[in-house]
């Protein structure tokens, strides 16, 4: 991709934030060991890697610009500083560092690359980084004037959010996270964030216990799922949506004449263990839960259900079907309340005591399959995702749904919607007053969080609107 000063690189950021940078860079200084080698991803005019190596903090940093024409000639000129010009998308990274320092570049990644490729560049980085990743992004709370910024809440409404899921990209190559500071710009405090890396050896996808289930034989049709649970979709893997999508899916045709739904995690490989590990606990005839992983630590093996029809296929059913399937789901419902989930040990979402099904995963409408059987129509739950530790009032909202799609017991469904509502305005309260960093491990945001970035995505789009009206916004 050819990126151009104007698109990228922002000659006057260092004119503009020369305070705040120092601030951040002595922020930095304070989180790392004294010789430390350092990769400066982003680094500008150079601010932060001339301080860390005037005050001996680093013995070596290598620095990455778009234009090495930015960086400070001095700072060019010292035998301990090594520059690299481009994006750090398409850069090949090479060696080892003491720390990386990914500073204010992701979103800018995100918007030009899109999702996947800002994924696997923070990956990348990891895998160059022994001991700390020091993180700034923009957020959705800045406002919505910036490119940048309307592209990140095309995928997240909430900083929360946003956090979360780039930290379960690399959820098993840390021990730990922490923001360490607060730096204000465009009218917000970022939050800076140091995050802890596991040693290499112990950067492990899956443990042992995992079976594996090598599925060998004709790949059907292979597809994807848009990005989100609303207004979900699956779509060809040449759909230019397609190159966001989570997850993909193939259908293969085994050696046995059996069929197998292949799922694979493109962005969080370490998701594949822990959707395993709950499929174990939930034991249900309506659960369709994976056999095992495939060849690879980031793909389940699924049997496959065939003939199956969404309950959006079902809403012109018979009556008595729909009033059938509506039962069913209630049942299930009240079921998966019951249902204990443990998955102790985690850094994001920790579940050490039990919660219960309907509060950790997404039983949402693209997720039920509805077949016939002899005894009259059945029901299928596929996806078993770990979503969040207060997932219940979603689910909430998702069975008012399906039974107002069902034309079935919609006094019901508008209870359904109102405890939903209510639950999660209850959730987002109570954790008002909750640091940044517990709110990303448990993929909450507050209520104040959750309303500045709406109130702020939005009067920012209605600003830059009116700026392009005037003419004064390219």
């Amino acid at each position: 991709m050819t990126i151009n000063a104007s698109s990228a690189s922002d000659s006057t950021y260092h004119a503009r934030h020369a305070n705040r940078s120092l601030r951040r860079a002595k922020c930095i200084a304070d989180e790392i060991t004294v010789g430390a080698t350092v990769l400066d991803v982003g680094c500008n005019k150079g601010l932060t890697s001339q301080f860390l190596l005037t005050q001996a903090i680093a013995s070596r940093v290598t620095g990455i610009e778009l234009h090495a024409s930015t960086v400070d000639n001095t700072l060019r000129q010292d035998p301990r500083f090594e520059m690299l010009e481009g994006s750090v998308a398409e850069l090949d990274l090479r060696g080892v560092y003491d720390a990386c320092i990914y500073g204010a570049v992701h979103h800018h990644i995100l918007n030009l690359y899109g999702l996947s490729i800002a994924v696997e560049t923070l990956q990348r980085l990891v895998g160059v980084t022994r001991k700390h990743l020091f993180f700034e992004t923009g957020q959705v709370s800045e406002g919505g004037r910036w490119d940048w910024q309307n592209r990140i809440r095309r995928y997240f409404r909430t900083d929360e959010e946003h956090f979360f899921y780039l930290l379960k990209s690399i959820e098993h190559c840390f021990d730990d996270f922490a923001v360490i500071g607060q730096f204000r710009i465009h009218g917000a405090r970022r939050f800076y964030m140091r995050i802890d890396l596991k040693p290499f050896e112990e950067r492990v996808l899956a443990g042992p216990s995992v079976p594996r289930v090598p599925i060998s034989g004709n790949v059907e049709k292979a597809f994807a799922r848009s990005f989100g649970s609303r207004s979900q979709r699956l779509i060809e893997l040449d759909d230019k949506d397609a190159e966001d999508s989570p997850t993909d899916f193939s259908i293969v045709s085994a050696a046995n004449n059996a069929r197998y739904l292949i799922k694979r995690y493109r962005h969080h490989v370490s998701a594949a263990c822990a959707e395993w590990q709950i499929g174990t606990q939930i034991n249900r005839p309506w659960a369709i839960v994976a056999l095992g992983l495939a060849d690879t630590p980031d793909a389940l093996v699924f049997p496959y259900i065939e003939n199956a029809i969404s309950v959006y296929g079902f809403r012109k059913a018979r009556y008595e079907h729909r009033k059938t399937i509506a039962k069913k789901l209630i049942k299930v419902f009240d079921e998966a309340a019951k249902i204990p989930i443990a998955l102790p040990g985690r850094t994001l979402l920790r579940l050490d005591k039990s919660s219960c099904l309907l509060e950790v995963c997404d039983l949402n409408p693209n997720n039920l399959l509805i077949v016939d059987t002899e005894t009259g129509p059945g029901i299928y739950f596929i996806d078993f995702e770990l979503q969040s530790k207060a997932y219940g009032p979603h689910n909430r909202l998702h069975l008012a749904r399906m039974l107002w799609i069902l034309k079935c017991y919609r006094p019901r469904a508008l209870k359904e919607a109102f405890y939903g509502v209510s639950g999660m305005i209850i959730e987002m309260g109570r954790y008002q007053t909750r640091p940044f960093a517990i709110r990303v491990r448990d993929r909450q945001p507050s209520m104040t969080s959750f309303v500045v970035a709406e109130v702020r995505s939005r009067t920012g789009r209605a600003f830059r609107s009116l700026l392009r009206l005037a003419g004064q916004d390219s």
